[in-house]
């Protein structure tokens, strides 16, 4: 029936609008990114198409991240080549998200299945990626957003944040809106 249906087509409708939305704010500060997401926000924990992994898409979509390749080997050199040397506009960089692995688990599973170019990353080794420049932008969700605006999301979502040179974005519909009435 249509009443169950209406949640979730405005729930899919917003992840578009925000992904549409912080893929042209990424592209306002960055001509090529590589861009960073922490946790799952795709289509398995949101209505079919993601918060943060749906900015991650939307950049895809948009051509403002390379094309994958058939023939590309997992290598050291190809997880931490340039851009340039393996012929990228941007790639998304994505956590494992311990303790209980949603990126390394759900993730990785969203992004290969769409061929989006990505590299898996251990939580310890998000600030390093930020202090030699290899991520431009980061996207995460939120559990919960509370009315002044505060957030609260997953183990490690500080320290992905707390790089304050690398413009980043909290991305969540209304339905993680709490008021602590």
């Amino acid at each position: 029936p249509r009443s169950t249906l209406f949640p979730y087509t405005t729930l899919f409708r917003s992840n578009k609008l925000i992904g549409r939305h912080g893929a042209d704010a990424i592209r306002k500060t960055n001509a090529v990114s590589n861009v960073l997401t922490h946790c799952n926000t795709g289509s398995l924990a949101t209505a079919g198409y993601g918060t943060a992994l749906g900015v991650v898409r939307a950049l895809y979509e948009s051509g403002s991240l390379g094309k994958w390749h058939e023939n590309w080997k997992c290598s050291f050199a190809h997880i931490m080549g340039s851009n340039e040397s393996l012929g990228l506009k941007g790639k998304a960089f994505f956590t494992e998200t311990r303790p209980y692995n949603q990126g390394s688990r759900l993730t990785s599973f969203e992004l290969l299945q769409e061929k989006i170019p990505s590299t898996l990353v251990c939580d310890s080794a998000v600030s390093w990626l930020m202090k030699t420049n290899t991520v431009h932008a980061v996207v995460v969700g939120a559990d919960r957003i509370v009315l002044n605006g505060d957030t609260a999301n997953k183990i490690g979502t500080y320290q992905v944040l707390a790089w304050n040179r690398i413009p980043w974005r909290t991305c969540n519909n209304f339905t993680c809106l709490f008021s602590c009435s």
